[in-house]
């Protein structure tokens, strides 16, 4: 069974130095595994040689590739990545791909029926086919923890998207940039983060939400609390996959059983861990992790 389905995207990031896999699906489902919870990724590649490629490399890193597709008319995704001056990535991502027209079935809804944690975004939805993909396989996952993990990219949503999307989740994930844009598309006015992520919580009947801020570090929040903790001090390497690596953090520990500032803790080593690494799929030591969410101290907001 597959604890952790990550729905959407599966594409090359074209970085300056080179293709590496990627998409926040396939980088969620990577990290998810490698912390040692069984993943799978519910995607769709082209019949050309950066699919194969791509499967290869999913099946060595032991991620499930039931739900993964081959389609017979679209290539294999790429994104072409630019790392600006303030080391943040800028994404050029190409349509129409392979991942627009994944197809849901019943055994795709057999998978998602059985899985404890479906992860998604903004960009898997694009595509009315996909969309319509996202849609089913969450209305046939209503055991499992749905984490919508924003990921906001050029014009590829929309106000109605967004809470369409708000309003089939349980966890939301963003960054400093996105909850601003969260918060103005949920008609929420706050003086300031903790109080936007409390009244995204409320007002979406959410059971948890998760504020990254790069490196100045992550916030969390639950019906009974909220933490907040420091970035780790780290050089070298890029941003790419920083985000979907917190999320397989903190998800990670959530099937654990751990409690909340445990959870922000891993995932904020995590995190960092593969910010230090260049692309997002970095193979990270849990021992690792592990040693380095001993560091740093947990701040209770309220």
């Amino acid at each position: 069974m597959i604890e952790v389905l990550g729905l959407g995207e599966w594409l090359w990031d074209m970085l300056p130095d080179g293709p590496r896999p990627g998409g926040a699906p396939y980088n969620l489902a990577f990290q998810s595994n490698a912390m040692g919870h069984k993943s799978g990724i519910a995607s769709r590649v082209g019949d050309d040689h950066w699919g194969r490629d791509l499967a290869n490399l999913a099946a060595n890193a032991n991620i499930d590739l039931f739900c993964a597709q081959v389609d017979p008319r679209f290539p294999t995704g790429r994104v072409l990545v630019e790392i600006q001056p303030n080391n943040e990535p800028s994404y050029n991502i190409l349509a129409p791909s392979a991942w627009d027209f994944f197809q849901f079935d019943g055994e795709i809804a057999s998978v998602a029926s059985q899985a404890k944690v479906i992860v998604f975004g903004t960009l898997a939805s694009r595509n009315r086919v996909m969309r319509t993909s996202v849609q089913k396989v969450l209305e046939a996952a209503p055991q499992a923890t749905r984490i919508f993990d924003v990921n906001l990219r050029q014009a590829f949503h929309s106000s109605e998207l967004i809470l369409d999307l708000l309003g089939r989740s349980t966890w939301l994930k963003v960054n400093a940039d996105e909850l601003t844009h969260m918060t103005r598309v949920s008609d929420i006015d706050c003086p300031n983060s903790v109080e936007s992520a409390k009244a995204l919580l409320e007002k979406h009947q959410l059971e948890l939400v998760a504020v990254t801020d790069s490196n100045k570090g992550a916030m969390l929040v639950t019906p009974d609390g909220a933490w907040r903790i420091d970035g780790h001090n780290i050089s070298g390497g890029d941003p790419v996959g920083a985000g979907d690596a917190f999320t397989a953090g903190l998800l990670s520990r959530y099937l654990e059983g751990a409690k909340p500032q445990e959870m922000l803790a891993f995932a904020n080593a995590l995190a960092a861990l593969v910010a230090k690494e260049v692309g997002g799929t970095p193979l990270i030591n849990r021992e690792n992790v592990n040693h380095l969410s001993k560091i740093l101290p947990i701040h209770t907001l309220f």
